[in-house]
């Protein structure tokens, strides 16, 4: 009996021994780039969304590195190929070195300055106005006319101040500032905007990769904004831009679903998938998306963005002169 259960445990040893016992990954800097390219080609979920060819990327990018190539070679390699990807949820940090955004938008911060608070503070908003720590990104006040005004930086429980902001007395309409909004966990808004909301809409649906093959997914995920909210008595005119994104955009989605909702401003940012981080076998990081994301029309605007109902953008000339143009296109909309 005694060598029996000797045999099976020395079995059960040897059958797993295989996975326990996985060689770690290679460090040098040829293999650093091949787990690169094999993890993303494998695990980077929106490929077709973002018309990336792994082929066509290997060919061209791989020759340039060799046994001899140092870390800042590799660093250079690697942010040149990703950057093909133009996505806000793929970054690479390492040693020594920036740290990189493979989008266009956040690596070069182009337009970063069409969005002034400060402008809104001293010139628009009504003395009076609530602004929250830095952490908690917030204000919420009114402006001329009876009209309310709430910023969020990010999305999480910094979204609870949406029920202040829409309890102001004798609201005519209120303007909600998505702008230079980071992201985080969108359904902290949804829990927000579902008190404002009488009837469940669905939202958007999501599948996450979780095999090799270009087509392994899970199924198809339903978001819903559930009902049960009283729907305001004023419009609500929401204000995008180009750093707008993530968790922002798909509460942007869910704000599309609503009555009496207009989207205002420039188009977001348009990476709408989750984002998760791991590390290279070199101890660098990195980021990637996992996810596919579409409207419930069956519209994606992963790599494309939002597009807002009314397109408008602000000037460096106004803005010098104290002046916010998206938000003045929203008071005339809403007075």
């Amino acid at each position: 009996m005694k060598n029996i259960l000797l045999l099976i445990c020395l079995a059960t040893f040897f059958s797993c021994k295989k996975e326990i016992f996985q060689p770690e990954p290679a460090t040098d800097v040829p293999s650093v780039f091949n787990y690169v390219l094999e993890t993303f080609e494998t695990w980077y979920a929106p490929t077709e969304e973002r018309g990336i060819d792994w082929s066509a990327l290997r060919q061209q990018y791989a020759p340039m590195l060799d046994a001899q190539s140092t870390d800042e070679e590799l660093y250079e390699v690697l942010t040149a190929m990703l950057s093909h990807l133009d996505d806000t949820h793929v970054s690479l940090t390492a040693p020594n070195q920036p740290l990189f955004f493979a989008n266009k938008y956040y690596r070069e911060r182009l337009d970063d300055s069409l969005f002034r608070p400060d402008i809104l503070e001293s010139n628009y908003l009504l003395p009076g106005f609530t602004k929250g720590p830095e952490e908690e990104a917030y204000v919420y006040g009114m402006l001329e006319h009876n009209i309310g005004y709430v910023w969020f930086g990010h999305v999480a429980a910094n979204w609870k101040q949406l029920e202040k902001a829409t309890a102001q007395p004798n609201l005519k309409g209120l303007v909600l500032d998505l702008r230079h909004n980071e992201g985080g966990d969108f359904t902290f808004a949804l829990q927000a905007l579902e008190k404002l909301n009488p009837n469940r809409k669905e939202v958007f649906r999501s599948r996450t990769k979780n095999g090799d093959a270009p087509g392994a997914f899970t199924e198809w995920y339903t978001w819903y904004l559930e009902g049960g909210g009283t729907a305001p008595n004023f419009p609500i005119v929401v204000l995008t831009d180009r750093y707008t994104v993530s968790a922002c955009e798909r509460t942007v989605l869910a704000l599309r679903q609503m009555d009496g909702v207009t989207i205002i401003g420039d188009t977001t940012n348009g990476a709408i998938s989750t984002t998760v981080a791991r590390q290279l076998p070199n101890g660098w990081g990195y980021r990637i998306a996992p996810q596919d994301v579409e409207a419930p029309d069956g519209a994606v605007y992963e790599g494309k963005g939002i597009p807002p109902a009314i397109f408008i953008q602000n000037t460096l000339t106004d803005l010098a002169a104290g002046r916010d143009l998206v938000l003045e296109k929203a008071l005339g909309l809403l007075r």
